[in-house]
């Protein structure tokens, strides 16, 4: 891929001098060029960032079970499906009555917080690629119904690309469990 490709004078050392193919990267669906088409051949050395958004992706968010009693944990299950090439923050929240509670790295907080940051959409993120992961349900917590929903957001322009939503249900605890 040459820089003149993007309508640019002058080709930069840095396009195709990666040290491995494109569609063999994770960032191979993104972008180095100012004409936001994806990279490809040998990979471009330098910053990749989010192509133009094409096709908006599709979540699945799902449960291994619709409900969960409290001090256990909730499995949880996230695969992200539609256009190559888009950058993304995702934002996950939980949402009961007026309370709004995000998830980050470090744990939940109140305030509104990336979960995971710079997440690349491949073409396909499902299967061995899906985001499995637990989350801890306190004993203190009100029992009810609850939503959780996950936001992505383009990197660049925080425009909201795909949202999604599902609700499970806290019961009481039936003891210690954990």
């Amino acid at each position: 891929m040459s820089d003149a490709e993007a309508d640019q004078f002058v080709t930069s050392p840095c396009i195709d001098a990666g040290s491995t193919l494109a569609s063999e990267s994770t960032v191979g669906c993104l972008t180095t060029r100012t004409d936001h088409e994806r990279d490809t051949g040998v990979l471009d050395m330098g910053f990749h960032y989010g192509a133009r958004i094409g096709r908006v992706p599709r979540i699945n968010l799902s449960f291994e079970q619709a409900s969960v009693a409290r001090g256990n944990d909730l499995e949880m299950v996230i695969e992200l499906l539609g256009t190559c090439g888009v950058l993304v923050d995702a934002y996950l929240a939980v949402v009961h009555g007026n309370d709004v509670l995000y998830l980050t790295q470090a744990g939940w907080t109140m305030t509104e917080s990336v979960w995971i940051g710079r997440v690349p959409i491949r073409s396909s993120f499902v299967d061995e690629d899906a985001i499995r992961f637990s989350l801890y349900v306190p004993y203190g917590i009100e029992t009810g119904t609850y939503t959780v929903f996950i936001g992505l957001f383009e990197c660049l322009t925080q425009q909201l690309v795909a949202l999604a939503q599902t609700d499970f249900e806290i019961v009481q605890s039936e003891g210690n469990t954990r």
